[in-house]
């Protein structure tokens, strides 16, 4: 039993080692579960949190996806828009600079900028402020004298321009005029010549040509000889700087003087003298330039060998005799010897050239010949209503009608006052009275110029100014424009004055009346009174209306077929036909002056173009006037009898048989001209204003700006300039600027000034010495005491004593000394003058003249009135 308990407590440890073993091993068995369990808990739990996360990201990927969709739908319009975006940014982005140097491009910024009227103070300021409007930051600065040095270089590009056209065309023509300012001469200078497309450069040339601006220039006087030798310089000046640049290196031209003149046809300009001189000069100087190249052209090769020595030797001894002979040629320095050799080359080249030239066909002469001059038709027109207006002042006097008031100035009218006096009687006229009515003047052209002095003078602060201008466009109700500017003497301003005056007569006396009373005085000046007066003056009212209609039928007309729209590619010389029907139909005037006054005038028969009136008002108003104007058709015959006379005269050019009507249509059409002188009037004017505008500007700075603007320079430079011509003018701008013209120019005008100043004083000190040399002869003689002695009196001592007697008695009837005639002849002079003398002079007569050793003045009045002076037929040209 014991053991049996025993045996089961030993079975019950054992039971309960294993119990707890089991335990144990459920425990683990369990721990591991619960571990197992949480670890796939966890894991539950992050695949639940990944496959939230997966379809976050799910949804996050399906709106960018959505979106990317959208965005490559926008995408080509995104990309065009980046595109232009782009290219704005990289226009914006200007660089002024190119490896520290101002790049062509900003150059011509800059030269657009002072073009266009900006200061050159003032530039860098406006290319910074409308960068700044582009949201463009230019850091780079542009100072004045990058402008001035930009401004020179467009000044040299268009002289490089003028090179390459004038090289490249084959026919041209100049034209020129001169003006003053500052009391200095002034010359503008243009060339019309067939320029390329610069679109398609390499293209056919113009069928037209341009008018190209060769400059502004000064001359030390105003003479043919300076403006010829102008001319010469200004074609050279543009020959250098084009053979130096690197477009003519790289089209290997080269071009001279000759090939210019050989080239030039014709010349233009306005009527005066000098000009036509000036065209007489450049024509001898294109023939002698011709004729050298033709023997500098001669084939040598062709004579033989003995025949060119015989003619080397020929000239050679010509040579040596002009010297005076061996001897003198061997006492010759060597630079005397090498000029007279330069001269014998030039006397063989012309000889050569001579023979050639005769040796050419007739048609090849011809061309060479062909030089051809034509006058502005503006200045025809002028002056040929400057020719009516003369006949028609004298007409008054001619047919013994009353003339039109005395227009006097200030200083004759109180003198006038007296001579019109009633309580004067017929008193005599004194000089200072007879002085007066010479220096007044009369008729409608001074009416309409003293007009334009009150209503639109060029002093702003003299006249009415704006106050005409208020009360008229007041009266009309509408905006009109200021009076014909007569003070400045615009072209066709007089008669355009006329028009006006007569158009609105009762209004312009009502004016005058109104400025009278507006004072405080309620008086009138002088000149206002004149205006008034011949407001009611129907002879000068009858002035008015002849320059009113010939203004209307013919200026205006003429001008519409010179000037007008459309006439831009004329040439003067085929207006020949033109010509003739203009003063066709002055004479048809001349002959029916009804033509323009009668109450059923036509314009399409009383204009000379058939087109309507400029001012069908003012024809209107001279009409309603007619019956008032007793002396209207007669005075309108009179004036177109002397326009028609200058018509003739200033349209000489155009003569039947002349070179114009004998020239070829081809050939007019290498000597092509503009029919008006525009260019050169509007460069000379332009000028003028710059120069009042910017009084410190240098005359080379504005021709460089000026030829560059109108000869579209920017345009030549875009289609053929290369960096290295840009480097060019850059270069060449620079030596321009250091070089002092300037300085020179006016070092020259005031050395050529001395110098006519000192040959003026030793011309007067000469003949001052001839007189007194003169005078002391005179001194030295006794007068002849009877006429029997006469004839035995030399030639010598026969103008001795009729210059002793003019001396002794100024008033006798003595010829001057060129004059008297042969010896009998003299004689007589003697004969007579002795008798007058002693007739008129009691006795004691004097027989001798006092010695004057007194001023060159009482010199002169002594022996001028008879001693006859060489330079008496001298003209100065200045």
């Amino acid at each position: 039993m014991a053991s049996k308990i025993t045996l089961l407590n030993e079975q019950i440890v054992v039971l309960r080692s294993n119990t707890q073993a089991e335990s144990k091993i459920q425990a683990a068995v369990l721990q591991k579960e619960l571990r197992h369990q949480e670890e796939l808990t966890n894991r539950l739990r992050y695949t639940e949190e990944q496959l939230a996360r997966e379809q976050e990201q799910s949804k996050s990927t399906r709106k960018i996806v959505r979106a990317l969709k959208a965005r490559c739908a926008r995408a080509p319009v995104i990309l065009d828009g980046k595109l232009v975006k782009a290219k704005l940014r990289q226009s914006h982005n200007f660089k002024l600079k190119e490896k520290g140097v101002y790049s062509p491009e900003a150059r011509s910024m800059i030269r657009a900028a002072v073009n266009s009227g900006c200061s050159r103070q003032k530039v860098g300021c406006l290319i910074r402020s409308m960068g700044k409007f582009f949201s463009v930051a230019i850091k780079d600065p542009i100072s004045r004298r990058l402008v001035s040095h930009a401004i020179l270089e467009g000044g040299i590009a268009a002289k490089v321009q003028l090179g390459y056209e004038i090289k490249r065309t084959k026919s041209l023509t100049i034209s020129g005029d001169g003006t003053s300012h500052r009391k200095h001469a002034y010359e503008s200078r243009h060339v019309a010549l067939r320029v390329p497309d610069y679109s398609n450069v390499d293209g056919p040339l113009s069928e037209t040509p341009a008018v190209r601006l060769l400059g502004v220039d000064s001359t030390v006087d105003q003479s043919s000889d300076i403006s010829k030798d102008g001319w010469i310089q200004k074609i050279n000046d543009i020959s250098c700087v084009f053979n130096e640049s690197p477009l003519a290196q790289r089209t290997d031209q080269k071009l001279t003087l000759t090939q210019f003149a050989r080239k030039l046809k014709g010349m233009n300009g306005d009527h005066a003298n000098k000009e036509k001189s000036t065209a007489s000069s450049i024509n001898a100087w294109k023939q002698e330039l011709s004729i050298l190249a033709l023997g500098e052209e001669a084939e040598v090769d062709n004579i033989s060998a003995s025949n060119l020595m015989q003619y080397l030797v020929t000239w050679n001894e010509k040579k040596v005799a002009d010297a005076g002979g061996i001897r003198a040629w061997n006492a010759l320095s060597p630079a005397d010897q090498i000029q007279r050799e330069k001269v014998l080359v030039y006397e063989m080249k012309m000889d050569l050239g001579l023979k050639a030239y005769e040796e050419l066909p007739d048609d090849e002469k011809r061309d060479i010949d062909l030089f051809l001059w034509a006058g502005c038709c503006m200045h025809k027109d002028q002056n040929s209503t400057e020719g009516g207006n003369k006949e028609m002042m004298a007409w008054w006097q001619l047919t013994g009608n009353t003339p039109p008031i005395l227009l006097a100035n200030k200083q004759s009218t109180a003198t006038l006052r007296k001579i019109l006096d009633p309580s004067r009687g017929s008193a005599p006229l004194t000089e200072a009275e007879e002085t007066a009515i010479a220096a007044s003047t009369r008729g409608g052209v001074k009416a309409v110029a003293i007009a334009g002095a009150i209503f639109n003078n060029k002093d702003d602060k003299k006249g009415q100014g704006d106050s005409h201008v208020f009360y008229f466009t007041h009266l009309a109700g509408k905006t009109i424009r200021r009076f014909p500017d007569t003070n400045n003497t615009r072209f066709g301003s007089h008669a355009e004055a006329a028009a006006e005056l007569l158009t609105y007569l009762d209004d312009y006396r009502s004016y005058m009346l109104q400025i009278k009373d507006k004072k405080k005085a309620s008086a009138w000046t002088n000149i206002e009174l004149n205006v008034f007066n011949a407001l009611h003056d129907e002879p000068t009212l009858t002035e008015l209306a002849v320059l009113t209609l010939y203004s209307q039928a013919v200026t205006h007309p003429y001008m519409r077929k010179v000037r007008g729209p459309g006439t831009e590619q004329t040439n003067v010389l085929d207006l020949g036909e033109m010509h003739t029907q203009v003063r066709d139909f002055v004479q048809k005037i001349i002959d029916d002056p009804d033509l323009l006054i009668s109450d059923n005038v036509d314009p399409k028969t009383a204009s000379f173009d058939g087109k309507p009136w400029q001012r069908p008002e003012a024809v209107a108003a001279v009409l309603k006037l007619t019956p008032t104007l007793p002396h209207l058709k007669p005075l309108l015959a009179a004036f177109c009898k002397g326009a028609l006379a200058t018509w003739i005269r200033f349209s000489s050019e155009f003569a039947p048989g002349g070179l114009i009507d004998c020239a070829t249509p081809e050939e007019r059409k290498q000597a092509w001209m503009p029919s008006t002188n525009d260019t050169n009037e509007g460069a000379l004017g332009g000028f003028r204003v710059d120069l009042r505008e910017t009084p410190c500007l240098t005359q080379h700075q504005y021709n460089a700006k000026a030829m560059f603007k109108w000869n579209n320079t920017q345009d030549f430079m875009d289609a053929v300039f290369t960096p290295s011509d840009h480097t060019f003018i850059m270069q060449k701008a620079r030596e321009v600027d250091a070089s002092g013209l300037e300085k020179k120019r006016r070092e020259e005008q005031v050395a050529y000034d001395l110098r006519v100043v000192e040959e003026k004083r030793q011309k007067v000190s000469a003949r001052k010495e001839k007189v007194d040399t003169r005078q002391r002869h005179l001194e030295s003689l006794e007068l002849i005491t009877s006429t029997e002695k006469i004839g035995g009196l030399r030639v010598v001592d026969l103008d001795d004593q009729l210059d002793l007697l003019q001396a002794l008695k100024a008033d006798l009837e003595i010829p001057k000394k060129s004059k008297r005639g042969n010896k009998p002849e003299k004689q007589g002079h003697l004969t007579k003058a002795y008798k007058q003398y002693i007739q008129d002079v009691p006795a004691p007569r004097a027989t001798r003249i006092p010695s004057l050793h007194t001023s060159s003045a009482n010199v002169d009045v002594t022996v001028s009135a008879f001693y006859e002076d060489d330079d008496e037929d001298e003209v100065d040209e200045s």
